[in-house]
């Protein structure tokens, strides 16, 4: 699967890449060379910082492709949700919890 990620930080796309790259290819969104990127994508990831990102998250977004959205300090929300088209991943939790998450929506994108 081709995976677009977006994140201004890099900590979850280095986590992503190392754990998932046998299955998947994985492209780092650059805003500054947005239009060098390969439109095409099976699944979009995107970690958010900050609300100014949320103009990056609007012009990526596709009803039509699966999103993996990480945001922190969701308000007692355990486990992943499911809303349309967009996955919620919890980032406050440890690395091995995000790790399983991630791979339990890989899963669920797979079967789809």
């Amino acid at each position: 699967m081709k995976i677009l990620i977006y994140d201004s930080q890099f900590a979850y796309y280095e986590l992503i890449k190392s754990n998932f790259s046998e299955k998947n290819e994985f492209i780092l969104y650059n805003p500054e060379n947005s239009e060098l990127f390969d439109k095409e994508y099976d699944m979009l990831m995107f970690f958010l910082y900050d609300e100014l990102e949320l103009l990056s998250f609007m012009k990526l977004y596709k009803d039509s492709v699966p999103v993996l959205l990480g945001l922190s300090q969701m308000n007692k929300v355990n486990d992943s949700k499911l809303e349309g088209n967009i996955y919620y991943l919890h980032l406050d939790k440890l690395k091995n919890e995000i790790i399983n998450d991630v791979q339990n929506i890989l899963d669920k994108v797979y079967v789809s």
